[in-house]
């Protein structure tokens, strides 16, 4: 079965709307953003980005390439971070659930211990359902990106494919 291809037509007419503002070797976030934002990470089709570009410069493609695995990396690193913290949190939380166990007497330190012990497990928990989903969705519309066919449209009709 062939799947459908959706079409992102990206009208540059300035240089501003495609560079960063302040560093010209790096595609605008404006522009990156308006692409995650109009790809679903859940649909099967593949997409093709067609730029009509006013810019005559061929090297567009590959900064496009270039910005968005650095935003994949980005990602990446992001979930290497979530996941230490998760882990963090889950040893803090077991070692105060036990020292709550460990307490004898019906003290303030045991419920002290207690309460800790499940607040750290559960903001582990909220990290993996809030945080890591938000950028799992991230990272599926980045690879999504960066795999899709993107070609520069010419005045003539013409098209030149990556």
């Amino acid at each position: 079965m062939r799947r459908k291809k959706k079409e992102l037509e990206i009208d540059i007419v300035l240089e501003e709307d495609f560079y960063e503002k302040y560093n010209r070797e790096k595609v605008s976030r404006d522009l990156i953003s308006y692409l995650m934002e109009v790809v679903d990470p859940f649909e099967e089709e593949n997409v093709k980005i067609i730029i009509d570009n006013q810019i005559e410069n061929e090297k567009c493609i590959s900064m496009i390439r270039k910005q968005l695995k650095e935003e994949y990396d980005k990602c990446l690193k992001e979930r290497s971070h979530n996941n230490k913290v998760q882990l963090i949190y889950c040893l803090l939380g077991i070692l105060m659930l036990a020292l709550s166990f460990y307490v004898t007497h019906d003290s303030i330190f045991k419920e002290i211990f207690l309460i800790s012990g499940w607040v750290l497990i559960w903001d582990m928990i909220e990290i993996e359902m809030f945080s890591d989903s938000d950028n799992r969705r991230k990272r599926r519309i980045l690879k999504k990106l960066y795999h899709s066919q993107i070609v520069l449209k010419e005045k003539e009709g013409e098209n030149r494919a990556s």
